[in-house]
């Protein structure tokens, strides 16, 4: 690291955030004036997704399993106060001078509370979004306790600013989901979906125009 570099920490803690932002995180890294510091903390602190992010080229510098065990609101809340307890001591060593998080899952409340006590600069990523339940309460929350604001859209960054949010600290940047899309291999046909599909009830000739719909209700 060189001494005018400045030190990006950024914290993943679920497979979906890194799918997201891994262009991000290549962006940092090969950024002469940046210094990327990754940690993997709660579901990403695993083997299986430590060597997803390794193969990638990135070197963690802290995984933190904090998850706590089961899947029901009292885990989420338990999840949310180790990772502020394993990320505050993390931060006192590493000593970025920025961290980043991203979207609006409960690990993510943990990052930008711990960021903010601290008084290191907090950027978020996909701040402005509105999809209802308790992602949007989280969401917003992160979004008054970060510094620096990377929208998706023009309607998301416009919503940050009726927000309270210094218009020269909100950039609408897009998602860096559509990097991810952009650069994929989108070639598909029947022998390549065969895997996925055989035991589907219905079958779909891949080499015949279709539409896919998804339904993601709240």
């Amino acid at each position: 690291m060189s001494i005018n570099q400045r030190k990006i920490c950024v914290v993943i803690t679920n497979r979906s955030s890194y799918g997201r932002v891994k262009t991000v995180l290549h962006g940092i890294k090969d950024h002469a004036g940046l210094d990327l510091q990754l940690i993997l903390g709660a579901a990403m602190a695993f083997d299986d997704t430590v060597k997803i992010a390794e193969a990638d080229g990135f070197l963690p510098v802290r995984i933190l399993n904090y998850l706590a065990n089961g899947g029901d609101l009292q885990s989420q809340v338990q999840t949310t106060a180790q990772g502020m307890t394993a990320l505050s001591k993390a931060f006192q060593e590493l000593q970025p001078d920025f961290v980043m998080t991203i979207g609006d899952r409960h690990e993510t409340m943990a990052t930008a509370v711990t960021a903010a006590y601290l008084n290191i600069p907090l950027i978020h990523l996909q701040g402005g979004e509105v999809s209802g339940n308790i992602d949007d309460r989280v969401r917003h929350a992160v979004t008054k306790l970060a510094d620096i604001h990377f929208a998706c859209s023009a309607i998301s960054g416009k919503r940050l600013i009726r927000m309270g949010e210094a218009e020269d600290r909100v950039f609408d940047t897009g998602c860096p989901s559509i990097d991810v899309t952009a650069m994929a291999e989108k070639s598909i046909s029947n022998e390549i979906m065969r895997p996925y599909v055989d035991d589907a009830p219905r079958k779909i000739d891949f080499d015949k125009p279709y539409v896919l719909i998804l339904q993601h209700p709240v």
